[in-house]
């Protein structure tokens, strides 16, 4: 899959990436997900946000996945999350966000892949 072009507004969203987390396989699996900071330094308010996350594989290759950014409302008991749709990201905030994958893939190095937005 090409890279996909970033929004004109990406340049007003900056993305940083706190976690990556891939659990241990065993008998229950579970998703790889990664935990980060948006904030909009832009004059517009985001009301959705698609991104494209590149992720780097042994041998010089990359996977392609691209999905929605989701918004983490709260983290306690556990985290709960929404779709920027339901809390729109207004000039001058951060919010945290999450991405999760069902499946990731095989010879990820699990360091944090390159995320652009591109709508």
């Amino acid at each position: 899959m090409l890279l996909a072009t970033a929004d004109p507004y990406a340049a007003s969203l900056r993305l940083a990436v706190s976690r990556c987390r891939k659990p241990q396989m065993g008998p229950v699996r579970r998703p790889t997900y990664i935990d980060g900071k948006i904030s909009n330094s832009g004059s517009k308010t985001v009301s959705g946000i698609t991104v494209q996350v590149v992720f780097q594989i042994e041998g010089g290759r990359t996977q392609v996945e691209i999905l929605p950014l989701a918004l983490i409302r709260t983290r306690e008991p556990y985290v709960d999350l929404q779709p920027v749709t339901s809390a729109p990201i207004r000039p001058g905030v951060n919010r945290e966000f999450r991405l999760i994958f069902e499946k990731v893939p095989e010879g990820w190095n699990v360091q944090a892949p390159e995320i652009r937005v591109v709508e």
